[in-house]
């Protein structure tokens, strides 16, 4: 099972509640279409496809704009629909990752504590620049999975403690706590992920730090696999995040 979850996760985000925007002014920045919540599968295929349908320019940028307040490591792991995974999948369609950015803004479609929209945006050569606060180029986001070596409690620890080590020994890090589950999330993953939270609580790693994200399973699955017990875990590290790499905009 462990071995199509990376690639399960680029091909479990789908967008029932996506709106798709009307087309501006050519000189305008292009809202192509806003996430909200729902299901996952093919969303991110959707997403690229009808940016590159919209893109006229090798140079057209896009623009994945965060609709929140929250620091930018935790606006990107939080953000509804994961888009923290659409830059390789951008690439196939000849968006390279230094022509994608990330960034967040408090002026765009209303968030909650459970649901933080994601605008996509294409930014065409020449046109005006989109308002953000803050915006990094998506090649200084680094997605790293932390790879739980066997079935075992101590193994899972293990992972644990370099996650708890990497979120200690860089502030422009966020931990992801995704617990996986095929009917219902059952017993044994419930209770490894608080003692996932425990664990990070006794190593001085408050719970703004990381998030945990339970969602069903959309993979291949044989007809004898078992519920998932330990949750999987990624780190989101924010490269260069200076003053030269992260730009501040007025709102």
């Amino acid at each position: 099972m462990k071995k199509v979850i990376v690639s399960v996760l680029f091909l479990v985000f789908m967008f029932p509640h996506v709106s798709t925007a009307q087309e501006p002014p050519s000189a305008e920045p292009r809202l192509v279409k806003t996430f909200y919540k729902g299901d996952f599968i093919e969303a991110l295929d959707n997403v690229a496809v009808a940016l590159k349908n919209f893109s006229t320019n090798p140079d057209d940028k896009v623009i994945i704009r965060i609709c929140s307040n929250k620091a930018l490591p935790m606006a990107i792991a939080s953000a509804s629909g994961r888009p923290f995974l659409l830059p390789p999948i951008l690439m196939r369609y000849g968006f390279p990752t230094e022509r994608v950015f990330f960034a967040t803004y408090t002026k765009c479609a209303p968030s909650s504590a459970l649901v933080i929209p994601t605008e996509f945006w294409l930014q065409p050569i020449g046109s005006k620049p989109l308002p953000t606060n803050k915006i990094i180029k998506a090649d200084d986001v680094i997605v790293k999975e932390l790879l739980i070596e066997g079935e075992s409690i101590k193994a899972y620890k293990r992972s644990l403690l370099k996650l708890a080590e990497a979120l200690n020994a860089n502030p422009n890090t966020t931990g992801l706590l995704i617990g996986f589950y095929l009917q219902s999330p059952n017993r044994i993953l419930k209770k490894n992920i608080t003692e996932a939270e425990r664990f990070l609580s006794s190593k001085e790693i408050v719970s703004s730090r990381y998030r945990k994200i339970i969602i069903p399973w959309f993979g291949v699955q044989d007809a004898d696999t078992q519920e998932p017990r330990f949750p999987y875990l990624l780190l989101i590290e924010l490269k260069n995040c200076n003053d030269r790499a992260m730009i501040t905009q007025k709102r």
